[in-house]
């Protein structure tokens, strides 16, 4: 996960294979340029466990 300011987004999100998009509710700041962190982009990763 990275976090980003509103002017970063786009290159956060173009830095990432297949992001998903989210307003963050941490006190963080953008990996480009140290402001606020309005969003978070992360992965999801998903696993195939059984449930039986």
């Amino acid at each position: 996960m990275i976090w980003v300011c509103q002017t970063h987004v786009k290159k956060g999100v173009e830095s990432l294979r297949v992001p998903h998009v989210r307003e963050t509710t941490f006190q963080t700041t953008c990996l480009f340029c140290k402001q606020k962190a309005v969003y978070e982009l992360y992965y999801i990763t998903y696993t195939n466990k059984s449930l039986a």
